[in-house]
């Protein structure tokens, strides 16, 4: 009997180690849910190398991470080779010495001239570099460089990095990803611990010592005293209108009579080809900001006016027709304006 009862506690030990070992195995994703809850940071990896097709992956995915109007201001540096690996990671005084374990350390950086949000960029990207190497069964790890210092040298890790790998100063360096083989499974993220308190519905519920932004009263709000934030006038566009009309009629009254020489009026007129062009060009650029398509309607609009009344003045002295309306444009402007400003003081 008492060899029985050895016998299965021994069966039983095996059993549990079975199980065990069934459980920490590595399971294929099926979904990005999956992905996220298997995600761990990993410290300590294997002697083995990442495969190129792996990293090829791996830098695919990042150059598909979002970017901030799709400007893309990241760039990334690749290591493999042992002796750089070590140097960076005695970039830190902790917390980088994982690096020297990793077969691949990835550097992000972005150039902080093309855009405000680089450091978003940048984190974006990480993370999906993070994501995707977890999805090909690799270990990664996050080691942040911005605002970080190599405290025995008594200078920054991203001064550090820049001088090992010859980064150019307008390249802001935000992390390395350390990247190998695990040396071990973690578990994945048990759901029934996530923080789930940290979810707020439709408003934040203040926690103790907390206190919330005063609710602002738009009837007292301080009125905007610059002129960016400044209110527009309500009938800003109808003013623009007239305007525009108040201008081309004289001009072209001005035409009618023969006041201006010829070179000036022919200099006048061969612009709106130009004013057409670089609307088309402005219009082009407008990925870098809202105001180059704006400004690039505009010009085209006017070169286009220009062609037309050209075109409109060409028909009235082909066939003789009354050539005065010049001067009708520019009274329907000016009553344009006018109505515009009289019944905008009443809104």
């Amino acid at each position: 009997m008492a060899i029985l009862r050895k016998i299965g506690q021994t069966a039983k030990v095996f059993y549990i180690f079975i199980i065990f070992a069934l459980a920490r195995k590595p399971q294929k994703m099926e979904n990005f849910f999956d992905l996220a809850q298997r995600r761990r940071s990993v410290r300590k990896f294997t002697e083995q190398a990442v495969e190129q097709e792996k990293i090829d992956k791996i830098m695919q995915v990042a150059l598909m991470s979002p970017s901030g109007k799709r400007i893309n201001p990241w760039k990334f540096v690749l290591v493999t080779d042992k002796e750089m690996l070590q140097k960076l990671s005695e970039a830190r005084t902790h917390g980088s010495q994982l690096i020297a374990g990793a077969s691949l350390a990835i550097v992000v950086m972005a150039d902080t001239s093309l855009t405000d949000v680089w450091i978003e960029d940048a984190s974006i990207a990480a993370s999906y570099i993070q994501l995707e190497a977890e999805d090909l069964g690799l270990g990664s790890c996050w080691v942040q460089v911005r605002n970080r210092e190599k405290a025995e040298d008594d200078i920054s890790t991203e001064k550090y990095i820049r001088s090992l790998l010859n980064i150019p100063e307008k390249y802001a360096i935000e992390n390395m990803v350390a990247i190998g083989y695990k040396t071990e499974e973690k578990f994945p993220h048990d759901l029934s611990s996530l923080q789930y308190d940290k979810i707020n519905i439709e408003k934040y519920n203040c926690l103790d010592g907390e206190k919330a932004e005063e609710p602002i009263n738009s009837t007292n709000a301080t009125k905007p005293t610059d002129t960016k934030s400044a209110k527009s006038h309500p009938y800003n566009k109808r003013i623009v209108l007239g305007t525009l009309l108040v201008f081309f009629g004289l001009l072209f009254f001005v035409k009618r009579l023969n006041i201006l020489p010829e070179s000036i009026s022919y200099f006048c007129f061969s612009l709106k080809s130009y004013l057409i062009y670089a609307g088309v060009i402005f219009m082009a650029l407008h990925k870098f900001g809202s105001r180059n398509l704006r400004t690039g309607i505009l010009l085209a609009v006017i070169g286009l006016i220009f062609y037309f009344i050209d075109f409109a003045d060409w028909i009235w002295i082909t066939f003789n027709i009354w050539n005065y309306w010049p001067l009708i444009i520019t009274l329907i402007g000016g009553s344009i304006v006018y109505f515009a400003l009289k019944n905008g003081r009443n809104k």
